[in-house]
């Protein structure tokens, strides 16, 4: 609610869908069920659409262009989303709020995909990691910490 997303997608004037999957709560890891598994997102994608086209919201069968995002330990369903290939060729954005915990690689790889752009905003205890990302993904990322400009990404070694 803090985030009032379905509102600001209304206000956006974008013809979009948001589909907003509760995360886990109290958990001790940041696995999200059956979403981190191969297939799992597109199932979830695929049910969605069923149920907005029996609701009369769609009369699409297959998605358009899906961004996708998480925050904090969002991280890790992200990355697996990515790495198992869900939907890759609908998948064009991925946004990640202070969540690059782990699986740069698989971010790093989406970022260098054609078509494809990554956003990464994050505060200070995540410096390390982002500047990592932009360092490995130089061609569609945009990085950005909370308190501070775009970090410039540098070549490897």
């Amino acid at each position: 609610p803090r985030m009032r997303l379905g509102e600001q997608l209304e206000a956006s004037g974008v013809n979009a869908i948001l589909i907003v999957p509760q995360g886990p709560l109290n958990a001790s890891d940041s696995r999200f069920g059956k979403i981190d598994e191969p297939g799992g997102f597109a199932a979830l994608i695929e049910e969605s659409l069923a149920s907005l086209r029996r609701s009369g919201v769609t009369r699409s069968e297959t998605p358009g262009q899906i961004a996708i995002m998480g925050h904090s330990g969002g991280f890790y369903p992200l990355g697996q989303v990515i790495a198992n290939g869900d939907l890759a060729d609908h998948i064009v954005e991925l946004w990640i709020w202070d969540a690059t915990y782990a699986q740069i690689e698989d971010f790093a790889d989406f970022a260098e995909r054609p078509d494809t752009h990554v956003r990464s905003i994050f505060t200070g205890h995540l410096s390390e990691e982002n500047v990592d990302l932009a360092t490995r993904s130089i061609t569609s990322l945009d990085v950005r910490s909370a308190h501070s400009e775009t970090v410039e990404p540098r070549q490897h070694p």
